[in-house]
């Protein structure tokens, strides 16, 4: 009886410190993009200067891929793709919507779309939160959602697209 208990008592330890293991091997896993170096949006002068964009209303710029081309309508900033790149475009939003709203939004899309993988205080922003969403195409939409200065900005990407995330790493509210 002795025995058993300790068999049992060694189970639930040996199975607690495999779980400990996979858990810090699968949050260790995570992608999670380092800050890049702050570009000066504001004073910026480069031969690369006309690949610099800033959104005057909404205070925000960013640097895009060579080929790419942005384009404004309303509330939302898309970052489109030449012709010869496939994949998606990357799109800037401004919303009204809170961030469980959006979230509960994209999953009334249909059965295909769920929200994932959700992370919140996303670091480098006071207020962020960075999770996934399935897609009818079967690809993850990469969202980090930020409420800056009594607005709420959607950043919708690819994650592993390194076009997305020359955008993304050089995207930054202006002063």
């Amino acid at each position: 009886m002795k025995s058993q208990r300790v068999s049992t008592i060694l189970g639930v330890v040996v199975f607690m410190a495999i779980v400990a293991f996979v858990s810090v091997i699968y949050i260790n896993g995570r992608y999670v993009p380092s800050a890049a170096p702050s570009i000066d949006l504001e004073e910026f002068a480069s031969e690369a200067s006309d690949r610099i964009y800033r959104n005057e209303t909404y205070r925000f710029g960013f640097q895009f891929p060579e080929g790419w081309t942005v384009q404004e309508s309303g509330k939302r900033v898309e970052v489109v793709a030449p012709a010869l790149v496939q994949g998606r475009n990357f799109l800037i939003e401004v919303t009204e919507l809170s961030s469980d709203e959006y979230k509960a939004t994209r999953e009334a899309e249909g059965p295909f779309a769920s929200v994932f993988d959700e992370l919140e205080d996303y670091p480098g922003y006071d207020q962020a939160e960075l999770f996934k969403v399935t897609t009818q195409e079967g690809t993850d939409d990469t969202i980090l959602f930020v409420r800056y200065q009594g607005r709420n900005f959607i950043l919708n990407f690819h994650e592993f697209n390194e076009a997305h995330q020359e955008i993304f790493q050089s995207f930054q509210f202006l002063n």
